[in-house]
């Protein structure tokens, strides 16, 4: 392996610790099962999350309110606007953890 991938790999690793140390305690405060507490832990794991993937892994229709919801409790979140032909659609990911680069990534 590349020292280069190795640097990138460890800068992966802090960030994701970073979030993990930050974000562990109010997702341990949400019930376990909730669709806040199920978003939350994926975006502390896969980095970013869509509408699509919310309706598609966690039935979640309304990602904006949930959003809003961990907003509330103190969850910094950043919102991206995809453009569609006539539209968008948001993509939300945890401050910090966006540099750029793949979804899922971190």
């Amino acid at each position: 392996m590349a020292v280069e991938e190795k640097r990138t790999l460890t800068r992966k690793a802090h960030a994701l610790h970073i979030i993990q140390e930050k974000y562990t305690p109010i997702l341990r405060t949400l019930q376990e099962g909730s669709q806040c507490h199920e978003i939350l832990e994926h975006l502390m794991t896969r980095g970013s999350i869509t509408p699509m993937e919310a309706v598609k892994d966690y039935n979640c229709y309304r990602l904006s309110a949930r959003i809003a919801d961990l907003r509330e409790k103190g969850v910094e979140i950043e919102t991206e606007k995809i453009p569609l032909k006539h539209s968008y659609y948001a993509k939300y990911w945890l401050k910090g953890a966006h540099n750029g680069e793949e979804e899922n990534d971190i």
